[in-house]
């Protein structure tokens, strides 16, 4: 089995960190305003459906510009091991011994 990769970034780690999750919360607000726009458009009748059909559109360009900022960010603290710096090639698991639900997997 190999060793376990080192966490690579040093110093640079906490602001990878804070960069991530600042993504992650970009991203979680562009995604409420675009339910909020599909919401308006899916009601909007007339010459108001064509206005909320390109505020939609606009939100949903929003969301996905910091869903792919977030991917960008995570895929580089993966590289690094930001978050997990003595973590097995495997996944994360946690020092109880208890495996790491699949939704929080790497």
């Amino acid at each position: 089995m190999a060793s376990p990769k080192p966490n690579t970034l040093g110093s640079e780690r906490p602001r990878l960190v804070q960069a991530v999750m600042d993504a992650y919360l970009r991203w979680r607000d562009e995604c409420d305003e675009l339910s909020v726009a599909y919401s308006r458009w899916s009601v909007a009748r007339g010459a108001d459906a064509a206005l909320a059909f390109e505020d939609y559109t606009e939100a949903l360009d929003r969301e996905e510009r910091a869903a792919e900022t977030y991917d960008g960010l995570i895929r580089q603290a993966r590289e690094h091991r930001a978050f997990s710096p003595n973590a097995p090639e495997a996944g994360p698991i946690e020092r109880t011994g208890q495996e790491v639900p699949a939704w929080a997997r790497w």
